[in-house]
């Protein structure tokens, strides 16, 4: 499939025309998240026309990221607010994405005419969102590579990247943890303390003899 959306790509682009430069930018959902969570990475376009050219028609990209510290959980297309903004009047697009080791392979490409995306699309908007398993500890490794680039004209796109780390770190035990483990040292604490404060006493016997008295007396 990447095959043939690396065909799509290359047949759609061959008008000739100037690079425009845009911006892509991979935001994590957060700088530093605990092993053991998942990481949400948005990429995200700025730099297009707002409400006019050049607009976005299809794009090729790979997230690249450390197969040690992050595995792929899934991927969702579209601006989470804005919705995708390839397809702005519901026609629907091709979107694919293909894993491999320690990456994912985004392409989508928009049914949408020329003049429809240029005269609704917005400036900037999301792509698509990757969300990722934190597995191991360490710097996330995120990158990203540029495969192609069109819009509406079917001209490529110059685009320069922003790439925000994320770091994997280990998950520190929670205030509720925290609290009962102080609480238990506590009571253990407390019980052998009891312990060398008491000791028992021996038990008397009271028993009563009775004595023998000499008969006579």
């Amino acid at each position: 499939m990447r095959a043939f959306a690396s065909v799509v790509v290359s047949v759609f682009l061959l008008t000739p025309g100037v690079c425009r430069a845009v911006t892509l930018t991979v935001s994590p959902s957060m700088s530093t998240a605990a092993q053991g969570s998942v990481v949400d990475v948005a990429i995200r376009i700025s730099e297009l026309g707002l409400f006019s050219a050049p607009s976005l028609a299809t794009y090729d990209l790979v997230l690249d990221f450390d197969s040690t510290v992050l595995s792929l959980s899934s991927v969702d297309f579209g601006d989470p607010i804005l919705g995708d903004r390839l397809d702005v009047l519901g026609l629907g697009v091709l979107a694919v994405s293909s894993p491999a080791a320690g990456s994912v392979n985004l392409f989508e490409l928009s049914f949408d005419t020329t003049a429809d995306l240029n005269a609704l699309q917005e400036d900037a908007f999301v792509l698509a969102t990757v969300h990722l398993n934190a597995i191991g500890v360490g710097d996330g490794g995120l990158g990203l590579l540029v495969n192609a680039l069109g819009d509406a004209e079917a001209q490529a796109l110059d685009a320069s990247t922003i790439i925000n780390p994320l770091t994997i770190v280990v998950p520190e035990p929670s205030s509720t943890a925290l609290l009962g483990l102080g609480l238990f040292a506590q009571a253990v604490a407390g019980r052998s303390t009891f312990g060398r404060g008491t000791s028992r006493r021996p038990v008397e016997d009271r028993t009563t003899v009775p004595v023998a008295h000499p008969v006579g007396e």
